[in-house]
């Protein structure tokens, strides 16, 4: 009798417990809900990106310029390689998907640094001047 006692003591104490734990965890879920990771990712792969062209953009830019540097964009994000490209519709390449995940991003660097190299030529020495200038002052004070 008194061994059936503890163990319904135990196994209402178990019981309570649990259901806090999971109640403060939904609480906590509600409150901060977490970020989706590919978001998170993409967040920190595309930020310096996005200040490059938010840059550009800042300048006096003639409307054939600006064609051009949404071209050299879109031709940039065309050609990128895709992880999915290691998923067939019956197979998966494993050894494709180890090497698109090591080289990515070396290979988003250059790509990156060709898409720079493509817009900056897209651009006339007193734009350069002060696409310069902008970058410097975004360096001296990032959060503006």
């Amino acid at each position: 009798m008194m061994n059936t006692k503890i163990i319904l003591s135990l196994g209402s104490a178990i019981l309570l417990a649990t259901s806090l734990l999971a109640s403060d965890m939904q609480e906590m879920k509600a409150e901060n809900p977490p970020k989706a990771p590919n978001k998170m990712m993409k967040d920190k792969l595309h930020h310096k990106k996005d200040i490059f062209i938010a840059t550009v953009m800042k300048l006096q830019l003639s409307p054939e310029q600006k064609t051009k540097i949404q071209e050299i964009m879109k031709e940039n994000r065309q050609n990128m390689p895709k992880i999915t490209d290691a998923f067939g519709e019956k197979s998966f390449d494993k050894e494709l998907y180890i090497k698109l995940s090591r080289d990515r991003k070396s290979y988003v660097l250059e790509h990156r640094a060709n898409m720079i190299e493509s817009i900056y030529k897209v651009l006339d020495d007193s734009q350069k001047k002060e696409l310069k200038e902008l970058m410097n002052q975004k360096r001296a004070n990032p959060k503006k």
